[in-house]
């Protein structure tokens, strides 16, 4: 996650014209290292006649080396959900996943300095692609009753794939061709607050994935991620005992 807030908040940078904005944006979110965010996935059309309808969302507190998320999968009137937490030391990774009040825990060995090399590495070339790219301002939303700035910006899958490096997020929603194609795009929409801090992030594939779709028969009406953050480092994350005790 930090890597994709690192290139959004380049990309912010890229889009604004005022130098004060440049750094306010900056300032506000170079330190940030704990927050919450929500994550939805939202598939909607149509499958041999019949209406579809999933909804993935995982609920997450970040704190430095500690995380806690809730999953909830929606699908078609039924509901699935699971709680986890990871904690990320110097030479491993402990999980403790809960499921139907049963929780049991996984460490994995890991090497934490290549670990963190590696998330904070960038394509120079990739990010001068999306550096050249054109926003366009959007009517403001309200998140938790505060004025959310819009902008949007149309990245190709390739670039894109580059971002979330790793998470096998597009390879799980298209082939390698697909990605590949410099005409296929996804629409990104950034919104940020009045002290500049990133606040919701939408990822739209509609425009993409619905051509694929009709070749297969089928419609298409939406496929998109919506993130919001709040609590900008404002969280302090306790694992339970019953969760460290099982």
């Amino acid at each position: 996650m930090k890597k994709i807030l690192f290139i959004l908040s380049v990309l912010l940078l890229a889009g604004c014209t005022k130098v004060d904005i440049i750094q306010e944006i900056r300032d506000a979110n170079k330190d940030l290292t704990n927050y919450s965010m929500e994550m939805e996935l939202i598939m909607e059309g149509l499958e041999e006649g019949q209406e579809v309808s999933i909804s993935f969302g995982i609920a997450t507190e970040i704190q430095d080396e500690i995380t806690h998320s809730t999953t909830s999968i929606d699908l078609m009137g039924m509901t699935l959900e699971a709680e986890q937490y990871t904690v990320v030391e110097e030479n491993q990774v402990t999980v403790y996943s809960g499921f139907m009040g049963q929780w049991n825990s996984e460490v994995y060995e890991v090497d934490s300095v290549e670990f963190e090399e590696e998330d904070m590495t960038f394509d120079k070339d990739m990010i001068m692609n999306l550096l050249k790219a054109e926003f366009t301002g959007l009517d403001d939303m309200e998140i938790d009753g505060d004025k959310v700035s819009l902008i949007k910006m149309d990245i190709a899958l390739a670039d894109m794939d580059e971002i979330v490096d790793g998470t096998d997020m597009l390879a799980g929603m298209f082939d390698e061709e697909t990605i590949a194609d410099d005409e296929k795009t996804v629409a990104l929409t950034i919104g940020y607050d009045s002290d500049y801090l990133i606040r919701y992030i939408s990822l739209d594939f509609t425009e993409t994935a619905k051509d694929i779709a009709a070749d297969e028969g089928n419609e298409l009406t939406s496929l998109r991620i919506d993130i919001t953050i709040s609590d900008h480092n404002e969280i302090d994350i306790s694992i339970p005992e019953e969760v460290l005790n099982n």
